[in-house]
């Protein structure tokens, strides 16, 4: 498994096949939230985002995410992030 640095600027997006996990091991002492905005509206409405907060020298494995609730246009899921590159992510597909 490669893990790859995220940095805060522009967040970071991975393809997703509704089989995809992301991976993050956060090395920050502050710790960092993930944001996971959904695409799917409900009677007109947006879906509220899902925030997952990792601590300080925590390792998570999240997902895995429904297409038609998470995927943009292009088949991403993008993410939004709070902390900087001390936090290293991989995206891993299990079909």
């Amino acid at each position: 498994m490669t893990l790859a640095s995220v940095t805060t600027a522009d967040g970071f997006r991975f393809l997703n096949d509704g089989n995809t996990f992301l991976y993050i091991e956060e090395q920050n002492a502050a710790g960092v939230t993930l944001t996971f905005t959904p695409t799917k509206t409900v009677d007109s409405l947006a879906v509220s985002s899902r925030a997952v907060v990792v601590t300080a020298s925590q390792n998570w494995l999240m997902g895995p995410w429904p297409t038609k609730h998470y995927n943009d246009a292009s088949g991403y899921i993008n993410v939004a992030i709070t902390a900087d590159e001390a936090s290293a992510v991989a995206v891993i597909s299990t079909q």
